[in-house]
């Protein structure tokens, strides 16, 4: 299986890094493509599902969290989101990640604010 995973990967963040060298290893076998969450999405037809998380990437409507719903549902991609931390949820995103709710195969948020700023879902 190849998995996207995005983050906050590439930026020479000791502990982000880190972070995605685990999934790597615990995602073994399967080929792990480790993406910058703030940056489009590639073209997604080389993947066989799609890993958002984790760390605190909700800020704001930039790279994977523009048009969401839209990029997501055109890879055709099943979906999950694991660890996932969210910083601040403005009315333009919420929609869309309670889409993600409700579409993924696993959603789960990091602490308990990201789980309140989710209504609790």
């Amino acid at each position: 299986m190849k998995i996207a995973v995005f983050g906050y990967y590439h930026h020479l963040n000791y502990g982000d890094d880190r972070l995605g060298q685990a999934l790597v290893h615990a995602l073994y076998p399967h080929t792990v493509v480790l993406l910058p969450h703030n940056q489009t999405p590639p073209d997604l037809d080389w993947f066989d599902f799609v890993l958002i998380g984790g760390g605190g990437l909700v800020w704001a409507e930039v790279g994977i969290w523009a048009d969401t719903i839209h990029w997501l549902t055109k890879s055709n991609k099943p979906f999950g989101v694991v660890g996932l931390g969210i910083n601040e949820l403005n009315a333009n995103l919420k929609p869309a990640l309670m889409w993600m709710v409700e579409h993924a195969e696993i959603f789960a948020v990091r602490d308990r604010k990201s789980h309140a700023l989710l209504d609790c879902h």
